[in-house]
């Protein structure tokens, strides 16, 4: 297929959102939030707590795991929670868009490496004892 060059391409991309309505989402995702903050620091007590779990090599990368969880849960989500109660961002500064869009996507993405880091950890520690 040649395109003439009278055509034109025009390509509209139709963002809907969601058929469950914002006040929905933000009654369970508020609850939730909260549970999984207190949730990631019980856990990261609990392992920073005792000496056996903090020295454990394999425990490493999941206490990194926890602490770049918990940066999302205190950054990227209670950001979400607000732009759902009100219907847009506040305060709509470009300084908040840039740290909004820095956290998400570096929690996700140190997320993404710290899991791949420890799967091959965890592969090396298993098998090449």
């Amino acid at each position: 297929m040649s395109i003439n060059e009278n055509e034109t391409i025009t390509s509209s991309a139709v963002f809907t959102d969601l058929p469950i309505p914002p006040w929905i989402r933000f009654s369970f995702m508020l609850p939730i939030n909260i549970i999984s903050i207190f949730c990631t620091f019980l856990q990261l007590y609990y392992m920073l707590k005792k000496p056996v779990l903090r020295k454990a090599l394999n425990n490493h990368s999941f206490i990194i795991l926890l602490i770049t969880g918990l940066a999302t849960q205190a950054i990227d989500v209670p950001l979400y929670l607000n732009y759902l109660r009100l219907g847009y961002v506040w305060p709509q500064t470009p300084a908040l868009c840039f740290i909004w869009w820095y956290a998400d996507v570096s929690t996700f993405e140190a997320t993404i490496m710290l899991m791949m880091w420890a799967s091959f950890e965890r592969y090396v520690l298993i098998f090449h004892d």
